[in-house]
């Protein structure tokens, strides 16, 4: 069985089978089938009709090999053991605990009195921390045992599975390929597994993105066939993003000094005295982490792509302007200065001479210096020049060099422009055009800041500003609906589920996790089905034994105040911290737990309940960390002997932290108290606690999300475009929209194309 395309077909609620699919089979049911169909229930899964047809044909080994292959997929080979048993129930513990153990350890042996010496070595006195209760050392955090036992089946609810074959692979291969929007992390991952496992060629689609065709150029370079990756390099700055890919494992550029500024904020325990002194050491790791060194291929390999670019040269070195910096090194470490010297590389012998000379017009600064000097008539036709960027700078330029002008020279151009920048665009308008808030911004790496409002928004009037952002709106959306109306359309019926008014639509979000389940969008809500969520966090497995103390937090938001769950908080009204493992055990990992009241949260007036994990000790959260949340309409199990508490079938979400990852923390989610509805977001944010999550950035970020057009809404400019009518039915309709639909990239692709 090939475990990996089994994986990816799981993301998406499928079972691959390679074998061909025959006719229903009328034997009864094989003992086999039941105990596989047995096995998936317990993990929350369901079979449709067709899957169970084709299973019928599968043999006895085959059937138990996926059921293995889906239960370690479901993470029930992890060790699940908190530091409590029973945690739903609190030991009481309290910082007194803390400093009497603290105490107690200071002196000799002969003074301490009464009292347990742990395996870690601390001595527990006697009437501070009921250590009958610990799977571990409460002083310490360090965990001694862990089981293998977990809970199944349950979850009051069941993933439908159907089945897929390489030729359903094969086309979400193509269909990522093809996909106008980057890509998560997931959709990433799944592609570059697709693409090892059935390649690439001529007959493949042409990427839309170049964090795609990033991958495309990894795949043929790892494989030997770099000169059939320049059909995928179109300018110098397609090479450099592949060198930094190779170099951070980053699908975009992010510049050194940005690395080493994350680098000196991941470092621990800042209220240390030695912490300056630290950070300037984890800086000056980075740095030698990011020196560039290549081989002599390597060397060849670039040299020969950038004789074989098919771009002038002056365009060349205005693409490689913007990292002029980064060009430098990399030209010196690649010795293209000796390649160029070569009879075969005239061109690159011209393009380096050029670059160092500064021999070329940089098409940015004349805009810059055109826009300085409010020469909006030679501005605006060098906008129209190039519409992404018009598209890009549309705000900045209605408010400098005027709304009716800037709008109107944009509207010539605005069909040439990706839809996928047209819909920021009425998306943003409104909060763009306003004096009197921020904004939040999505950097790259995951972390969301805010920004303040643009300057020149203080020399227009509130009615002013107002008008400017129906103004974008209005000719975003007669653009969008032009886009449609130049597509032919598939039928006269339309079918819009009415979630999908609800998900907005993915542009502009970069997902940095693995979605082990179906994935989400972010903004994307989740009906809670009990009164309780469970939210989980497991990591550490493969790890030798050390301090790696990562931290699950939940901060409980009140109109008024805020309250913290977490390691120094395990019980506040409506939530339970499972206790907090500072120390991993070798190999094996370690789980936290948090309980979530849902009821007892409304009774006392909480509006949002916020999911965090962060990093206390030095560096980012740990590598193939897994953070999620369970429910279940059903009672949730908690082992009064082991305090183990997963049970994979009522698990709602779960993500792996991907690698790499230049978070410290990381906001998953966010309860809706009052809705009973949890809001799928991701947001990186820095320091070592939930104390220093930003509740403003929260905030902005559910804003921008909220600002968003939703698939619902774009789905009704398409409708009204084609001259579609809406029913009630998907079965009914020629096109059917459902919100299971607005997980798969077809969609978005169908949409935006």
């Amino acid at each position: 069985m090939n475990t990996a395309l089994f994986a990816v077909a799981l993301r998406y609620n499928a079972l691959y089978i390679p074998s061909p699919i025959t006719a229903p089979s009328a034997k009864p049911m094989s003992e086999s089938l039941n105990d596989f169909l047995g096995a998936i229930g317990g993990l929350g899964y369901t079979v449709d009709e067709k899957l169970l047809h084709a299973l019928e044909h599968l043999p006895a080994d085959m059937l138990r090999d996926m059921a293995a292959e889906a239960a370690r997929l479901s993470h029930t080979d992890l060790n699940w053991t908190p530091l409590v048993k029973g945690w739903l129930t609190p030991t009481g513990e309290t910082i007194g605990d803390h400093i009497v153990t603290s105490v107690a350890n200071s002196l000799p042996e002969n003074l301490r009195g009464p009292g347990t010496t742990l395996h870690c070595g601390h001595f527990i006195p006697e009437g501070s921390f009921p250590i009958e209760r610990y799977k571990g050392c409460p002083f310490c955090g360090q965990l001694f045992e862990h089981s293998s036992v977990i809970f199944t089946g349950r979850g009051s609810k069941r993933t439908v599975l159907t089945v897929w074959s390489d030729s359903d692979l094969n086309g979400l291969k193509e269909r990522l390929m093809a996909s106008p929007v980057p890509l998560d992390a997931t959709q990433a991952e799944s592609l570059k597994t697709l693409i090892k496992e059935y390649g690439i060629d001529n007959s493949s689609p042409t990427p839309a993105m170049k964090e795609t065709a990033l991958l495309c150029i990894d795949a043929l370079t790892e494989a030997g066939l770099a000169r059939e990756a320049i059909r995928y390099i179109s300018s110098p700055a397609d090479i450099l993003r592949y060198l930094w890919y190779k170099k951070t494992g980053l699908p975009h550029i992010v510049r050194p000094a940005t690395l080493v500024e994350r680098a000196k904020a991941s470092t621990g325990y800042q209220w240390l005295p030695d912490y300056t002194e630290r950070a300037a050491d984890a800086a000056k790791i980075k740095k030698a982490e990011l020196r560039l060194k290549y081989d002599r291929k390597t060397c060849r390999t670039v040299a020969d792509w950038l004789e074989t670019v098919q771009m002038p040269t002056e365009a060349m070195c205005e693409a490689m302007h913007p990292y002029r910096g980064m060009w430098v090194r990399a030209i010196r470490a690649l010795r293209l200065a000796e390649y160029s010297r070569r009879p075969a590389h005239p061109k690159l012998r011209e393009l380096i001479d050029r670059f160092y000379r500064s021999d070329y017009d940089v098409w940015a600064g004349g805009l810059e210096a055109e826009m300085l000097a409010g020469e909006s008539a030679k501005a605006l036709k060098r906008l129209k020049e190039r519409p992404g960027v018009f598209a890009r700078s549309l705000f900045a330029a209605m408010l400098r060099l005027g709304s009716p002008e800037t709008l109107a020279a944009f509207a010539e151009i605005s069909t040439k422009v990706p839809l996928r920048l047209i819909l920021p665009l009425a998306s943003y308008a409104e909060s763009y055009f306003r004096s009197d808030t921020s904004r939040g911004v999505h950097l790259p790496g995951g972390r969301v800041v805010n920004i303040p409002a643009n300057p020149l928004t203080a020399n227009y009037t509130a009615k002013q500003l107002k008008e400017m952002a129906e103004a974008v709106r209005k000719t975003a959306l007669e653009t969008a609906a032009a886009h449609f109306a130049a597509q032919t359309a598939q039928g006269s019926s339309i079918y819009i589920d009415p979630a999908l008014f609800n998900i907005p639509v993915p542009v502009g979000d970069r997902s940095e996790t693995v979605h082990d389940k179906a994935g989400a969008l972010q903004g994307q809500r989740f009906k809670v089905d009990g009164d309780h969520v469970r939210l989980f966090m497991e990591w550490g497995r493969g790890l030798p034994a050390a301090h790696i103390d990562m931290d699950l937090s939940c901060k409980i938001i009140y109109p008024d105040h805020e309250e913290d769950c977490a390691y120094y908080s395990l019980t506040v009204g409506g939530a339970t911290h499972s206790g907090d493992i500072q120390r991993i055990p070798d190999n094996v990992g370690a789980a936290e737990y948090i309980e979530l009241d849902i009821a007892e949260l409304k009774r006392l007036g909480a509006k949002y309940a916020a999911f965090t994990c962060n990093a206390y000790t030095d560096g980012n959260l740990s590598l193939n960390m897994l953070v999620g949340w369970m429910d279940s309409a059903y009672p949730m199990a908690v082992s009064d002997d082991t305090g183990v508490a997963y049970d994979p079938s009522t698990v709602a979400k779960a993500v792996s932290i991907a690698s790499p990852n230049l978070a410290k923390g990381l906001l998953f989610g966010l309860l809706d108290v009052q809705a009973r509805e949890i809001i799928w977001l991701e947001m990186a944010f820095n320091g070592q606690t939930i104390g220093s999550l930003n509740i403003k950035n929260v905030k902005a970020l559910l804003d921008k999300l909220s600002a968003k057009i939703s698939i619902g809404e774009l789905l009704l400019v398409k409708a009204k475009a084609q001259g579609l009518t809406e029913v009630a039915d998907p079965a009914i309709a020629d096109e059917a929209y459902t919100a299971a639909s607005a997980l798969d990239t077809t969609l978005i692709s169908s949409l935006l194309n």
